[in-house]
């Protein structure tokens, strides 16, 4: 039987329920589910409690994510009526 190689996934819409939620999924489980799969990188959808819509929660989720995820991420930030002039600094 031949072996076939393939690169590692990218799941550009994953849902770590953490902060808040973690009683569903943090970012331990998932990211080690996602290497169970064949996912070498995640996109973390901004859907959490606090939602990451600025520089706070972006940091305290980038941090949480730092400390606990085992393959390579990304963060989304949500944008809102309120955040729209600060959401393109976030990316720098």
């Amino acid at each position: 039987m031949s072996l076939i190689r393939l690169p590692g996934l990218i799941d550009p819409h994953v849902h770590f329920r953490d902060p808040g939620h973690t009683y569903k999924e943090d970012w331990s489980s998932g990211t080690s589910s996602a290497l169970a799969g064949g996912y070498t990188c995640v996109l973390a959808m901004p859907n959490t409690s606090p939602p990451i819509i600025d520089s706070s929660s972006l940091n305290a989720i980038s941090d949480d994510a730092q400390g606990n995820a085992y393959c390579d991420y990304g963060i989304h930030v949500a944008g809102t009526s309120k955040n729209t002039a600060s959401v393109s600094a976030l990316s720098k």
